[in-house]
């Protein structure tokens, strides 16, 4: 089983401008370069948000379901091959 790990680091995400759907786009599409893959690991490491604020933490949580939604989607992952 051949698996990717995708690490994201230190995004510092303070508004909604790092969840623009042409980002999370991006993101996914580079993973073509990978194909074929059965599973993916996503470590998202580092300062997560700008300054610490609670909002800044929803914001993240936002990308990530957005990330691993579109990922599930384009990649035909099922739950338990994504982490």
């Amino acid at each position: 089983m051949k698996i990717v790990f995708l690490q994201l680091s230190d995004l510092h995400l303070q508004d909604t401008s790092g969840v623009h759907p042409a980002k999370i786009q991006a993101m996914v599409e580079s993973l073509t370069h990978f194909m074929p893959f059965e599973g993916i690991v996503i470590i998202f490491s580092g300062d997560i948000a700008a300054t610490g604020q609670i909002n800044q933490y929803k914001i993240a949580s936002t990308f990530l379901g957005r990330l691993i939604t579109s990922i599930k989607s384009k990649y035909l992952l099922c739950g338990e091959n994504i982490k």
